[in-house]
């Protein structure tokens, strides 16, 4: 599911991604959403996003953090895929 691209990154956002963010209470719902439709869209390349970190060698799964939340995506070429919204676990 296209959403929507920037100049440089092309953003998609899977099903998984779409129905973690309806379960979100409505304030989390807003600043996530926020995030991706606009900050997100901002960005010139995947290495811009807080606290990258890749999940796999072949370095095309990726989580970030924001806020309370990791945010799972996957990385090719100029796409970036929303895959999951999880909550960061407690330490």
């Amino acid at each position: 599911m296209t959403q929507g691209t920037s100049e440089d990154l092309e953003i998609r956002y899977a099903r998984s991604f779409l129905e973690d963010l309806v379960q979100l209470d409505p304030l989390q719902h807003q600043e996530i959403y926020d995030y991706v439709l606009t900050q997100m869209r901002q960005i010139e390349s995947v290495y811009e996003l807080p606290g990258l970190r890749p999940l796999d060698p072949s370095r095309i799964y990726y989580r970030f953090g924001l806020k309370d939340y990791l945010i799972g995506i996957e990385a090719t070429g100029r796409i970036i895929k929303l895959i999951r919204i999880l909550p960061k676990p407690e330490v």
